[in-house]
């Protein structure tokens, strides 16, 4: 079985890995244009509260962490998400929420959050010097030509509620 196909190469802003997010202009089905987090600590995609006219019918209304704080958040079916002219694959639903104050602290409004459920059917390289995410065909790539990997441990140690530091 092969992957979904590769979207092509995408700028990401200047000051991602130099105190700022990295985001990426996504583009719904409609043309609008999207300016998404991307966060491989988010297991799912997030979008802001202001699109739920535009999602269709709630779901259901479920429950995310947030650094350790519970929200509540309505959950959609996820609306057809494309990186330049490709659909990227997802999971089936989205929550939504109010990304406000990550807007506030980012510099710019931020209309969700790219996770994992998206993340994980790709092959993605980061070029911070360039400015770009480059999208890479797992079966293409010479693994051996990218260094030692170092495993990172997390430990529970000190930490008397039982949650990974």
């Amino acid at each position: 079985m092969s992957g979904p196909e590769l979207p092509a190469g995408v700028t990401i802003n200047k000051d991602a890995s130099r105190g700022n997010l990295l985001f990426v202009t996504l583009r719904l089905e409609s043309g609008e244009e999207l300016p998404l987090v991307v966060d491989t600590g988010a297991a799912g995609t997030i979008v802001d509260k202001s699109l739920e006219p535009k999602l269709g019918k709630r779901l259901e209304t479920g429950t995310m962490w947030n650094f350790g704080v519970k929200h509540k958040s309505g959950v959609y079916a996820t609306p057809k998400l494309y990186l330049g002219s490709r659909l990227l694959s997802t999971s089936a639903e989205v929550f939504s929420t109010d990304l406000k104050q990550l807007s506030a602290r980012s510099g710019i409004r931020i209309m969700g959050i790219l996770g994992m459920d998206c993340l994980r059917y790709y092959c993605i390289q980061l070029d911070f010097e360039v400015g770009q995410m480059r999208f890479l065909a797992p079966g293409q790539l010479d693994v051996a030509k990218w260094g030692k990997a170092f495993p990172i441990l997390l430990s529970t140690e000190g930490n008397s509620d039982g949650e990974y530091a």
